[in-house]
């Protein structure tokens, strides 16, 4: 059964809004959620190319983009920070 995309926004909001209170102080753990949202203004529109009786086209669609990041601050307001 999908969800539909109302539920999976209240899921991710909450997720988000609960990552506060188990946070660390060093190193900080933490779960990055991007939106992809295609738009003109970043120059991600619709790509077709043909070749002989080939037609290959690209179209970017909305989704999301999810992975871990860990930071690490250093002294005198330097951080370190990796993901995945």
């Amino acid at each position: 059964m999908p969800m539909s995309k109302n539920s999976l926004a209240f899921i991710i909001l909450f997720f988000c809004l609960s990552l506060n209170l188990f946070a660390q102080q060093e190193p900080r753990l933490g779960v990055a959620i991007k939106p992809i949202i295609p738009s003109a203004l970043f120059d991600n529109q619709s790509l077709v190319q043909k070749q002989g009786k080939v037609t290959f086209s690209i179209d970017p669609k909305v989704g999301y983009s999810a992975g871990v990041v860990l930071r690490k601050d250093l002294p005198s307001l330097l951080s370190l920070e990796t993901g995945i």
